[in-house]
Formats: structure tokens, sequence, C-alpha cells
């Protein structure tokens, strides 16, 4: 006899909830979880450890510069910060110094710091000038971020340095990874230069900075002429503001389990569609005591 129906032929099979056949399911399942969390956890880390991301960070110079200068076997050196000044010995003389923040897209963030610093020298005999510019940065995307920090500049010269060009960018280094959550990291939100309790010891500042977990480096290229002579040094300086700084950080719980999960199921679906066509062979070839059910009409 032939059976007409109005859906596809389906074919299950029933069994008591403490059957062989029910437990044999179960252990099954079981064993799968367990099997997918061993195997994904042994082949590769659950989760994510440390992710990357980038961003365009905000950064302010705040018009403190220190100036050293090694001419003549002397040491002479200048500053934007007054108190700084008050402890030197040989001042360098008639300074210039301008600085320009350009924001060529418009997006309220700097993304071209230009400096022009001039001043008087034996420009045949400075040999070495080192500028120390000082910044404030912040990351507010993923992780969330503050410092204080300086950027030093060096110029060398066996012919003199009369006219020079700095061209570079403000990079940011990490030796750990930031946190993503909402609260501020602000361990280095210090002023180190202009305040009552300033720090005027560069070296050690310089010793301290690299001591972080979290500081800016000027990464830079120098063209220098040789000095004519002229008594004057001209400075011309550009430091670019990444547009997309790479940033490391540790995801939060909520992230972590969003790619735990994909990674348990990429392992747990194939071995579950390989142990339900195993199930199905033991329950067809009635293995188990089990009843059969389908959707024909009798």
């Amino acid at each position: 006899m032939v059976y007409l129906t109005s859906e596809p032929f389906s074919r299950f099979y029933h069994a008591n909830r403490f059957s062989c056949a029910s437990l044999t399911c179960l252990i099954v399942i079981l064993g799968l979880f367990i099997f997918s969390g061993f195997v994904a956890f042994a082949t590769n880390e659950i989760g994510l450890r440390r992710s990357v991301y980038t961003e365009q960070p905000t950064v302010i110079f705040k018009n403190e510069i220190v100036i050293y200068n090694y001419e003549n076997g002397e040491t002479l050196a200048y500053s934007t910060v007054p108190n700084f000044n008050q402890i030197l010995d040989n001042v360098i003389s008639s300074p210039s110094i301008s600085a320009k923040p350009i924001d060529s897209n418009h997006d309220g963030k700097v993304d071209t710091f230009r400096f022009k610093i001039s001043f008087s020298s034996d420009s045949a005999n400075l040999q070495l000038s080192q500028i120390y510019l000082f910044f404030s940065y912040e990351l507010s995307d993923v992780a969330r971020l503050e410092l204080q920090d300086f950027i030093k500049i060096e110029l060398t010269s066996a012919t003199g340095i009369e006219k020079a060009k700095v061209i570079g960018s403000i990079d940011f280094k990490q030796r750990q990874s930031l946190s993503s959550n909402t609260v501020t990291q602000s361990d280095y939100d210090e002023t180190l230069f202009d305040s009552a309790n300033a720090n005027y010891n560069l070296a050690q500042l310089e010793q301290q900075k690299f001591a972080r977990n979290e500081y800016i480096v000027g990464n830079y290229e120098t063209v220098i002429l040789p000095a004519l002579g002229t008594g004057r040094t001209d400075l011309d300086i550009e430091l670019r503001v990444p547009w997309k700084q790479l940033i490391n950080f540790s995801p939060n719980i909520l992230e972590n389990f969003k790619f735990s999960w994909i990674q348990f199921l990429s392992i747990f679906i194939p071995f579950y569609i390989i142990a339900t066509i195993g199930l199905n062979f033991i329950f067809r070839n009635r293995l188990f005591a089990i009843q059969e059910v389908n959707n024909l009409v009798k």
C-alpha cells in the first residue's frame, strides 16, 4: 500500500528517560562538551588574552621646552619654565621658540606639531643639541589612559649645527596591555616639570620614563646643514601624531566570553555532527531497546 503525505517523511526514536539509549545520548553529549573544551584549551588559549586596536590619541603640547647645547667645552641651556632657568649657570642667549599645532582634518585632535627654534650660538663648534618637548597624552576609545611625558630630540654633527630639519612622529610604547574598561588609567598623569615639586634632573626623568609601563618616544630623522659661522642656529621640528596608533589591550570578561564561545563551537559542532550520525546508526539497527516513530498516518 502506498501512503501519500503532505509532509516529507521523517523518522525519530523514542526511549524511556532512564533507558540505556537515553543514558548513552546523555553521556555522548556531556563527553562532547568536555572533549571540545579540552581541545580548545589544549590547542590554543581560550578567549583573548591580548588584542589590538587603532586610535588617534589626543596629544597636547604643554608649552614646556628644555634645550641643552654643548659647544666649546661648555654646556648651555634654556627652558620655557622660569624656575628651571633660575638654576642654570650658562643660559642660551636670544632664544626664539614657536610651537604650532595643526589639525589638518578638523576633527578636534592635533595631527602635527611644528616647532621653530632659533638661538645665538657658536654654530661651527655646536656639535650636540638636545631638545626636550613635554606633552600630555590621552587615549579614550577602547583603553582609557592619561599620561604626562616628554620627547627627547638629539642633534649631533662634527661640522657644527647651523640649520637642522627634523621630521618624525610621536609614537606610543607599552610593556603591558592596557585594560579595556571605563576607568581612566592615570598612574603617570603627573606634571613632570612645571610644579612646586618638579624634578629638574632630566637624566633621572629619562630613566624613570623608560621604566614605565607606558610612555611616548620620538621616531624621527634629521637633516643637518654644515655650519657657515653665522652665529645663529635654526631648528625646524615637525612631529606627526599617528592617525592609527596601535594599542595593545586586555579584553574584559564579556569580550573574552564572546570569543571563547566561538572557539568552543568551532570544535563542538563538527564532533556533534559525527556523534549524531553514529547514534542514528545505532538506533536504526536497534542496538538498544527503542521505539521508532514516524509521521506516516495509518
